[in-house]
């Protein structure tokens, strides 16, 4: 069981995440900006600050449950890597293998998130930074330069409109909750104007799968509210981190009899067929061949439109079923621990961004620091919000102590 620490006095856990986000904040604004080199260099500063935490976490911690299963991931998806550069007669270049450090940043990153312990203020630092990155948003689509032009959708220069709109979601759904957890008026109207706006745009990126996952965690907070209970079936926390595999081939055996009955046609759009999954997925299992054992990462890199289908071609069935059961694991365990609905409202973010995957790949390939916003949640989650309405009265309290002493020695 993974021990959900209550807000405590600041640690290092507290500047790391701040590092973390203004990091990318960098990579966003690189990108929004043109400004290419900005981002990649923020990206590399953050996975050497992430190897960095993962190391004290674990020289801190006495005992680490999940710490096995993400050693397995690293070592075996390693191990397979490897294989495939002898396998294809390559040598190993730093941009052959961005693919893997993005994949393995997400592991590791979720790892902290499960043991990192953030105050109030770290909380309210987090959703306030996506609030700020929402008005960027706003500001960027206004005035920043537009390299592309896709006639399907704006892209805010992430290289396609699927991307900005995973990126768009993340700050849609922390707006979302800073919306539900700020308690004041004024705070939720200067929250309400970026929400708007950002689903906008994430409509207009024509992002399906994003706005079905934004569709989603509105849905499962108002089912958390209605029923009036914290905790979600363990079905269900199943069903989130294994459907977006067991999806592909549901999708490839009944895409085409579902858009000849029409049921889904409100999906359809300009360059957005419902069977647009079918090619890809198709080329992909082509690709990876008989290797689905050890994967085949050199011939599988790129975006396979499937978060779960990018560790099942590029590192195999045993890499995908030690990462389910990591996600799993990490969903049952704060779960069973939460508090209160608010506990909920953020698990519920997390959902959304594993259901994101059904349709979309970035969490663990391609989108270079997703998994900051995206692995973010699980801290929401695990933070224990009885003292987020309270006064921080540690400062008062010192204050006080200080002010007693100085007169008692006067």
């Amino acid at each position: 069981m993974i021990k959900v620490e209550k807000s405590g006095k600041p640690d290092n856990n507290n500047v790391y995440f701040i590092i973390e986000y203004i990091l990318c904040f960098f990579m966003i604004y690189g990108v929004l900006w043109n400004k290419q080199q900005l981002a990649s260099n923020a990206f590399v500063v953050s996975f050497i600050t992430l190897i960095i935490e993962f190391i004290y976490i674990n020289l801190k911690m006495k005992k680490v449950e999940l710490l096995w299963n993400v050693l397995l991931i690293v070592f075996i998806s390693g191990l397979f890597v490897v294989w495939s550069f002898i396998r294809n007669d390559k040598d190993l270049t730093f941009d052959d293998l961005r693919e893997y450090f993005i994949f393995l940043a997400a592991i590791i990153y979720m790892f902290i998130c499960c043991y990192a312990k953030l105050t109030k203020k770290a909380i309210t630092f987090i959703l306030s930074f996506n609030v700020f990155i929402g008005y960027l948003y706003i500001v960027a689509y206004r005035f920043a330069p537009r390299i592309n032009n896709f006639s399907v959708g704006i892209d805010f220069n992430f290289g396609n409109p699927n991307f900005a709109g995973m990126w768009i979601l993340q700050s849609l759904l922390y707006c979302t909750l800073a919306f539900l957890l700020f308690k004041s008026m004024l705070l939720k109207i200067i929250v309400l104007i970026p929400m708007i706006m950002l689903f906008g745009y994430m409509n207009e990126t024509g992002a399906r799968n994003c706005l079905l996952a934004y569709i989603l965690f509105i849905a499962v907070c108002v089912w958390s509210t209605v029923r009036n209970k914290y905790k979600f079936p363990k079905a269900f926390v199943f069903a989130i981190n294994i459907l977006p595999i067991a999806f592909v081939p549901l999708y490839l055996k009944f895409v085409d009899p579902i858009m000849k009955k029409g049921w889904f046609n409100f999906l359809v759009g300009k360059g957005k067929n419902l069977n647009s999954r079918v090619k890809i997925w198709t080329h992909f299992f082509d690709k990876l061949g008989n290797k689905w054992l050890t994967g085949e990462y050199l011939t599988c890199l790129g975006n396979s439109h499937n978060s779960h289908m990018v560790i099942l071609c590029s590192y195999g069935l045993i890499v995908l079923a030690l990462s389910v059961f990591f996600t799993y694991k990490i969903s049952i365990s704060i779960n069973n621990q939460a508090k209160e609905k608010r506990n909920a409202y953020c698990l519920a973010a997390f959902f959304a961004t594993l259901f994101m995957g059904f349709g979309e790949g970035a969490l663990f390939s391609g989108g270079i620091g997703l998994y900051i916003m995206a692995c973010g949640f699980i801290c929401l989650a695990r933070y224990d919000f009885s003292d987020f309405d309270t006064l921080d009265l540690d400062k008062t309290d010192a204050r006080y102590n200080r002010l007693l002493k100085k007169g008692r020695q006067n």
